[in-house]
């Protein structure tokens, strides 16, 4: 089941049903006004849009490989996919990319290490991929990777900071925030 939030009204309403239910573990990623949910349990290749102004379903076409609990993000008409699981026991390194004109999926690199439950966020036009589990659900991934799309490669960029032996989830957002802001009369 799917709510839409009203800010101005501060109202939830609840959004058609889709033509099937959308499953557990999917992943959500906005593009325009369209909301895309990509797989889910049992590591599903199914991929949906919902258009948010005209309130429609459409079944677009199936990611290359099952997956749940996977990450991702818009850029400019792509829809970037990394990691997830195909059983509870199995992370993914493989990463995937939609293109809503084409519609079309595409394998694209892999990552360095495999994990699930992270977050990819989009800066300047680089994706990066943060966080998440790797390793039978104990193991936290703590490193951050970027995609460099001109060699098709994941770049590790950092290390996440924690000195928490076990496990815990967190997601990653980003906010814009102007350092400088001119005004002119």
């Amino acid at each position: 089941m799917v709510h839409k939030y009203d800010v101005d009204s501060n109202v939830w309403e609840k959004i058609p049903s889709s033509d099937g239910e959308i499953d557990e573990g999917a992943c959500i990623v906005g593009e325009n006004n369209s909301l895309f949910f990509i797989g889910g349990i049992p590591a599903s290749t199914v991929t949906k849009k919902f258009d948010i102004t005209e309130l429609k379903w459409e079944k677009i076409a199936d990611m290359q490989q099952g997956r749940y609990s996977a990450f991702g993000e818009a850029h400019h008409g792509k829809i970037f996919i990394a990691g997830g699981r195909q059983h509870s026991d199995h992370h993914l390194k493989s990463c995937e990319v939609y293109d809503v004109v084409t519609n079309e999926w595409q394998f694209i690199a892999s990552l360095n290490l495999p994990r699930s439950d992270g977050s990819m966020v989009c800066y300047l036009g680089t994706m990066y991929v943060l966080g998440g589990m790797s390793t039978e659900g104990i193991s936290r991934a703590l490193t951050v990777e970027y995609y460099d799309s001109e060699s098709n490669k994941w770049i590790e960029a950092t290390a996440i900071p924690s000195t928490e032996p076990h496990s815990c989830n967190f997601q990653a957002c980003l906010l814009r925030h102007f350092k400088e802001c001119d005004t002119f009369d």
